[in-house]
């Protein structure tokens, strides 16, 4: 007899727990068999890529004959991206396979192959590669099992390439050992690193050609494989320049730092754009930006806060700076700023963009750009010029990836294009990118509304125009596309060596041995002369060439035959020294060279008039017409700049801060050579007075080339005022010897062939030199000498045939005369004094003026 009761709950656990083993037990079974599925299935696929990777290697020629589909199905099995059309495909199978050829042996391939396989397959199980005999995998409970799935579908969202997957796993109950040669088959981890994944990086879209309408022959800007390699000498400057579209924001970027930047690019002078500061936030954003480059300037927007804005950061300090145009109605905007360097004018600007329905465009084609352009023509006077910045045109349809559909755009209009040719490319700019990269499509700018940046549609808006003159120095000129922070992305520009630019360094070890040569020649030259002045004296005495110490008369001094002309000795001396000394200076086809001999003809010749006038005794209004003559091989050979600087309170007056006078600076060189000529020789009466005031001022321009060659690092300011030691230095040796017999009391006259020499000789130097402005400075005393003269040198006046003081020859002493003079007003304000006297007090009122005249003329050419 049978009856029915209730199972009781513990058998019903007991059931229902032997149920879910079998369960676990199926399903464990099962991933094992899927996992040894796996394995052959790998094993296969890899083999077949191997194959057909080998085939394609062996006959490139297929990839131009695939079609679409087979293109992009040969790339999936190589885990290359399969988007674009077929030239984008081709060119990313080749890229992929170039890669290969070059950079992979065949166990890497193989690992590349096996890794991509595991993911088309949808990396149902992690792999693990390891030189250990054995490989543990064990799962324990059905929790394990769906954390198992879920570290599945984590690596299918996310890239391999940018985590670190790692499937926490034990020894437990359930194990499965794999043997070595699974493990090399199967090349897989349960811990997967990026750093060991040997794959193709996803392709940069820069690399790909992104044009709406390309014509032939254009390629992508890859900036991997287009740019030249890099200069190996040093000899370079690097100038960088980016719009950041707002400073403030880019420094917060957690992934970005100005410091890596720099140590990456590492640039001399990086010029920023739309900055978006305002004057008070320049300050704090200095010190969030990178050391070692302390010279920064900074211009922002004062007509509408926050808005615009350009900087300039330097690790070599300009000479000078300025901002903005010098046009009130354009800088109010903050979007200029200069920068002088010893060889060039760096101009950093922000172009006003036309606006939304062109609504500036107008003040831009017609205002802005000619104004801007007038500018970089001025300061182009004096150096070359280097303009950078956000231009705000893309020029050609090259530079836009929409051409057709951007006609009537800000940036893109017929009339901005157009502007941007006749004001700066058809000026003598030249456009440094598209010189050097005529055919390639690269953009710097990308709009944030479409994603612009991850297709490459884009427009190349920014830009390095250079002087035509200096378009050859030009190493490299190239964008930096894979830069993120801004909606555009740093240029740059590499200038090379050249006889125009070396910046940071001193004088070359050649110029400076020629220096050294320099000095022993003018000692020999001292000496030379100091003997030869006596034997001289005594020819010139016997050809009657002799005077009389007037400021003596009426003492036995007074009736004492004074040799003349014996400045006709330093001369010869100088001429064969300094004639010797090119041998030693300059090339045969050196620049210099017309320059120096040119030089030397103007002072040759002045010594020949000036020695007829000492005797032949020319009128002194004939006098002033021969240094006319002399000066004319010197204003032939000059090649320099023909600008002035306007002084900082004139600007707003005159509207311009660099003026170019043109043939009216040559006019004012001759007006300077006639007059140092001569001013030389109407100061003067006193014993030792012309040679004194000689060796000062000679002195003078020796301390101020010097120290401009110590400050400049520019090899052609340096030659120009090296080429004025080459003649300064050998007259003031000789000077200085011919003072010491000239000296109170005198035994000898220096005549009017000395005055003429000394003259001509520094304004050579001068206007060689290239510091005429300087030089009238170092002839303050002379100048004012000129203007007491003038009413009687013009015969206002009466003018006796010598103008000099009147002598007591019971005191000794000298009294001032009416006669305009320096000499006379000097005695009249201070009394009488002697002639050795006087002569210090008036060389010492020499060696003042100029050093107050030098520092502002400095300042005022730095503002």
């Amino acid at each position: 007899m049978s009856s029915k009761r209730g199972v009781s709950s513990s058998t019903k656990s007991a059931a229902a727990a032997s149920i879910v083993d079998d369960k676990k037990d199926n399903k464990l079974n099962g991933m094992s068999g899927d996992c040894r599925e796996d394995v052959l299935i790998e094993e296969s696929c890899w083999k077949v890529q191997s194959v057909e990777f080998q085939s394609i290697k062996d006959d490139p020629a297929k990839i131009e004959a695939m079609t679409v589909q087979e293109l992009r199905a040969t790339l999936r099995k190589f885990g290359v991206p399969t988007k674009g059309r077929k030239g984008d495909l081709v060119f990313a199978l080749k890229h992929f396979m170039g890669k290969k050829k070059d950079g992979e042996n065949s166990q890497e391939l193989e690992e590349h192959v096996s890794i991509n396989s595991l993911k088309n397959i949808s990396l149902q199980k992690n792999t693990k590669r390891t030189s250990d005999e054995s490989c543990i995998v064990s799962i324990n409970t059905v929790s394990e099992v769906s954390g198992f799935k879920k570290s599945k579908r984590r690596m299918k969202q996310s890239p391999v390439e940018d985590e670190i997957v790692n499937v926490d796993t034990e020894i437990a109950t359930t194990k499965r050992k794999l043997s070595n040669t699974e493990i090399a088959t199967t090349k897989r981890k349960l811990s997967i690193k990026t750093d060991d994944l040997i794959t193709l990086p996803q392709a940069e879209p820069w690399t790909v050609l992104a044009h709406k309408k390309p014509q032939k022959g254009w390629i992508p800007y890859n900036p991997r494989t287009i740019r030249p390699a890099p200069l190996t000498d040093g000899n370079s400057v690097k100038l960088m320049s980016w719009n950041v579209n707002g400073l403030r924001a880019l420094l917060k970027l957690e992934g970005f730092s100005a410091l890596e930047l720099a140590q990456r690019e590492n640039f001399d002078v990086l010029c920023l754009q739309e900055t978006k500061l305002q004057d008070k936030d320049v300050d704090s954003v200095k010190q969030c930006l990178i050391d070692g480059y302390e010279n920064s300037f900074w211009t922002c927007s004062n007509a509408k806060l926050g808005y615009s804005g350009t900087a300039i950061i330097s690790r070599i300090k300009p000479l000078s700076v300025c901002y903005g145009l010098g046009i009130p109605d354009h800088d109010s905007e903050g979007r200029v700023v200069t920068a002088e360097f010893d060889s060039f004018y760096l101009v950093n600007t922000y172009v006003p963009n036309a606006g939304d329905g062109l609504k500036r465009l107008s003040y831009r084609i017609t205002q802005w750009d000619p104004s801007l352009s007038n500018y970089m023509k001025e300061l182009e006077k004096s150096k070359p010029v280097i303009l950078t910045g956000d231009l705000n045109c893309a020029h050609q349809e090259i530079d836009i990836y929409n051409p057709a559909g951007n006609k009537r755009s800000a940036g893109f209009t017929e009339e901005e294009r157009q502007s941007f040719g006749s004001n700066f490319l058809s000026k003598g700019f030249v456009d440094t990118f598209r010189k050097q990269h005529p055919n390639a499509v690269g953009y710097t700018y990308w709009g944030y509304r479409h994603g612009g940046r991850k297709t490459n549609r884009g427009w190349r808006l920014d830009y390095f125009l250079v002087s035509e003159s200096i378009a050859d120095a030009v190493h490299d000129s190239y964008i930096v596309p894979d830069v993120n922070g801004s909606d555009h992305c740093p240029i740059g520009l590499v200038l090379k060596e050249s006889d125009w630019l070396i910046l940071g360094k001193q004088l070359p070890n050649r110029a400076s041995e020629v220096l050294k040569l320099e000095s022993i020649e003018s000692l020999v030259g001292f000496f030379l002369t100091v003997k030869m002045i006596p034997v001289a004296s005594k020819y010139v005495l016997r050809r009657n060439l002799f005077g009389y110490d007037i400021n003596k008369k009426g003492t036995p001094q007074g009736t004492v035959k004074v040799p003349e002309s014996l400045g006709i000795v330093v001369a010869v001396v100088f001429m064969v020294l300094t004639i010797v000394f090119q041998f030693f200076t300059f090339a045969p086809d050196s620049n210099w060279l017309v320059e120096y001999n040119a030089a030397l003809a103007s002072i040759c010749f002045m010594t020949l008039l000036g020695f007829i006038d000492d005797v032949l005794d020319v009128p002194w209004r004939v006098k002033l017409v021969l240094p006319s003559i002399a000066a004319l091989p010197l204003l032939m050979a000059y090649a320099g700049h023909t600008t002035i600087i306007i002084p900082k309170p004139l600007i707003p007056y005159v509207g311009l801060k660099v003026l170019d006078l043109g043939f009216i600076y040559k006019i004012y060189m001759w007006f300077l050579a006639i007059f140092c000529t001569n001013c030389i020789n109407i100061h003067a009466g006193l014993n030792g007075l012309e040679v004194g005031q000689t060796v000062v001022i000679a002195s003078a321009i020796l301390i101020h080339n010097v120290m401009q060659i110590g400050a400049s690092s520019d090899p052609e300011y340096q030659q120009a005022h090296a080429f004025s030691v080459y003649l300064v230095q050998p007259l003031l040796a000789t000077s200085m010897a011919l003072l010491s017999y000239n000296w109170y009391p005198s035994s000898v006259f220096v005549g009017d062939t000395y005055t003429y020499f000394a003259g001509m000789t520094m304004a050579v130097v001068g206007i060689l030199g290239h510091f005429s402005e300087t030089l009238l400075i170092f002839f303050l005393a002379q100048v004012l000498n000129f203007l007491l003269s003038v009413p009687q040198l013009f015969g206002f006046r009466h003018c006796p045939r010598h103008r000099l003081p009147r002598f007591d020859p019971q005191t000794g002493l000298l009294t001032g005369t009416d006669d305009g003079t320096l000499v006379n007003l000097y005695l009249r304000m201070f009394g009488r004094k002697s002639e050795n006297s006087l002569c210090v007090h008036l060389l010492l009122v020499q060696h003042h003026w100029p050093q107050a005249g030098v520092p502002s003329h400095s300042k005022m050419d730095a503002d």
